[in-house]
């Protein structure tokens, strides 16, 4: 139960990943107004589904928990202060968010590369909510890292915490399945999940 739990996660999570990614895209190149809410949908979705894998991983009888487990629990520990937020939205902004100033829904940056990996990258930052001056998150990007068009880096803030890059989630669950799978699927079991 708990692998067939996963794997359907994991291809819950390729579904509105490669959904975000489009929406990211059509706001940064195409400006289209009114889809920051479907964006913001499918952001919530994946912090929810982080933290929810890794109540599933964790449970999971017979899954060997060396370097891979806790490769991925490193990328998915920072996710349920969010989801923990979001659970509990009505303190969130009568503690943290009223004071600071800050966006219910948190704010998202994202890298966008042209078709054909031509021009100059695009950087877009975007909050729900009035606008607000002052300073915000940068975007956290290793200065060798290659980068995937047409939508990478993808980083969620919100409520204080540190930002979380739901690229490098989604990066970490693709690397860290075939791991989970191999572990603990007795042979000729039923076909795995996967994470597009």
């Amino acid at each position: 139960m708990f692998l067939e739990a996963i794997d359907f996660t994991a291809e819950m999570v390729g579904v509105a990943h490669k959904r975000l990614g489009r929406t990211l895209f059509a706001i940064a190149v195409k400006e289209r107004q009114g889809l920051l809410p479907s964006a913001f949908v499918d952001v919530w979705f994946l912090v929810d589904a982080a933290h929810r894998l890794w109540d599933l991983v964790h449970g999971l009888p017979g899954l060997k928990k060396g370097t891979p487990f806790h490769s991925f629990e490193r990328k998915l520990r920072p996710f349920e202060g969010l989801r923990h937020g979001m659970q509990h939205l009505k303190k969130q902004i009568v503690d943290v968010l009223e004071p600071r100033d800050e966006p219910v829904w948190g704010s998202l940056a994202w890298l966008t590369l042209p078709e054909g990996h031509t021009g100059p990258v695009i950087l877009t930052f975007v909050m729900p909510g009035l606008v607000r001056v002052g300073k915000r998150p940068g975007l956290k990007i290793p200065s060798r890292e290659r980068l995937h068009p047409p939508v990478d880096r993808v980083q969620l803030s919100a409520f204080g915490l540190p930002t979380v890059s739901l690229t490098e989630f989604v990066e970490a669950l693709r690397a860290f399945l075939p791991e989970i799978q191999a572990g603990v699927r007795p042979r000729g079991g039923p076909s795995s999940g996967s994470v597009q």
